[in-house]
């Protein structure tokens, strides 16, 4: 029988990556954490959805690319560090 330890590290193992777009004084910060060792990482053509969905098209991609290759390479226990990026909100460019 798998212990309540077990149980929870695979849990832990088969989280996929996600990540926040919140509005903090009229910018949007971007938050990425990265996927368990099986899950699946936070991947560029969902956050440009989302970015794209609230209106957000002016922003910098090299910082976007490097936010989301961080979250990759950073252990799952580092989650609550997630990598912060700022772009300028909807209506805001």
């Amino acid at each position: 029988m798998e212990s309540h330890h077990d149980f929870l590290k695979s849990i832990e193992d088969n989280e996929n990556g996600h990540f926040l777009l919140e509005n903090e004084g009229g910018r949007a910060i971007l938050r990425v954490y990265p996927a368990g060792k099986k899950g699946r990482p936070v991947k560029k053509i969902d956050v440009q959805a989302r970015l794209a969905l609230f209106g957000i098209s002016d922003f910098d991609r090299a910082a976007l690319d490097e936010a989301i290759a961080a979250a990759s390479d950073e252990p799952r226990h580092h989650a609550c560090g997630a990598r912060l990026l700022a772009f300028p909100s909807a209506g805001q460019a």
